[in-house]
């Protein structure tokens, strides 16, 4: 029960902290992406357009911090529910729902817009989060099978 807890607990954090990010000016929000983008081409001498590396980072970021949800999630509901198959869609419902909703919520913030292609990259973090969470499922059963 605790565990179970603690994995939803987790699950808010993450979703506060995407919503937080995506509560960010688009002047804010930008600037933080093209001072990474910057940062890098400087560091490593990069013959790179800055503004292109920026688009780059901010898709990964998209993937990343949904891959992050996506895991958390996948726990939470591979504790809540007694399928695996049922948390695994559970998990790409609500990832993709939540992803709608934060882009719909980008539409108040000042110069911010929703995505599809955003959503999109949002749902693909979900899906690589299932996969890995699951080929890593596999495997410690696998290993507990062979004990």
């Amino acid at each position: 029960m605790v565990k179970k807890i603690i994995s939803w607990i987790i699950v808010i954090i993450i979703g506060i902290t995407i919503f937080g990010f995506s509560s960010q000016t688009g002047d804010s929000s930008g600037g933080m992406s093209n001072a990474i983008a910057a940062f890098i081409v400087e560091t490593l001498n990069l013959n790179i357009n800055v503004l292109t590396l920026e688009e780059v980072i901010r898709s990964l970021a998209h993937i990343g911090e949904y891959f992050i949800f996506g895991i958390a999630l996948l726990n939470a509901w591979s504790i809540t529910v007694d399928k695996y198959f049922a948390a695994q869609l559970l998990t790409c419902e609500v990832g993709a729902f939540f992803a709608i909703t934060d882009e719909i919520h980008q539409l108040s913030v000042d110069g911010r817009s929703g995505s599809a292609i955003d959503v999109l990259k949002d749902v693909l973090g979900i899906l690589l989060a299932i996969i890995v969470f699951t080929k890593i499922r596999k495997r410690k059963q696998d290993r507990h099978e062979k004990i």
